[in-house]
């Protein structure tokens, strides 16, 4: 459940719970007005009911004070959580709603939102696929640091120098996959997601012979044998 679930969610309860106790003080006040009508004279009745019904007023009146300050809150949070808040939509036309915070690990959107603050972020070279991936590794990069490793890779496998939560996050991906992953991380402008990338693709063709490389990623020969001799 999302904070604005949450608080639609508090407000219906809240007001429920008033209705039950705004119904429960009027039955009550019923059977205390009859009570007090039997067993005594008229000017004490009189008394004993003006003063019984300014005490339920006072009450009746702190409740709804009570609930127009809640609603008031409920709405001041709902406004801030919906501020937090941005759209962004995949070329596929599908609209996601994403916390600005985690979202502006892309300098892309973040430099839009500075400008477009409240507008759906149209983002046509990223696939619905592709920006969802790039959502779990913001929101991953908000509770950890960034992958760091060195250039080049000083081990044969990238996983050996990298955190097992990225490791394992990277690992998810096909080789194909991969080069749309660089290729939305430069567009978006992540740079720690496109080093992670590129970090992982690099990994894998230092395990691949020359066969493979040609054949895997469509190289042609003469290609190959030059980064192998750099």
């Amino acid at each position: 459940m999302n904070e604005v679930q949450y608080s639609q969610q508090a407000q219906i309860q809240f007001s429920e719970e008033n209705n039950y106790y705004v119904d429960l003080l009027i039955n009550i006040n019923n059977f205390i007005i009859n009570s007090l009508l039997l067993n005594s004279s008229n000017d004490l009745k009189s008394l004993r009911i003006n003063l019984y019904i300014t005490y339920i007023n006072h009450i009746y009146n702190w409740l709804l004070q009570i609930q127009l300050i809640f609603y008031a809150l409920i709405k001041k949070h709902k406004m801030i959580v919906e501020d937090a808040m941005v759209q962004i939509q995949s070329s596929e036309g599908k609209i996601t709603q994403v916390e600005k915070i985690v979202i502006s690990k892309s300098l892309l959107i973040k430099s839009i939102l500075e400008d477009f603050d409240n507008e759906v972020i149209p983002l046509p070279f990223v696939p619905e696929f592709m920006l969802t991936k790039v959502v779990n590794y913001c929101l991953l990069h908000m509770d950890h640091d960034e992958p760091k490793f060195s250039r080049p890779l000083e081990a044969l496998n990238i996983s050996q120098l990298i955190e097992q939560r990225y490791d394992e996050y990277i690992n998810d991906f096909t080789k194909v996959e991969l080069i749309d992953l660089i290729n939305v991380a430069s567009y978006l402008d992540i740079p720690s997601l496109l080093e992670l990338a590129c970090g992982k693709l690099a990994s894998i063709m230092k395990q691949m012979s020359k066969e493979e490389l040609i054949k895997g990623f469509g190289l042609v020969e003469e290609m190959v044998a030059e980064k192998i001799n750099q």
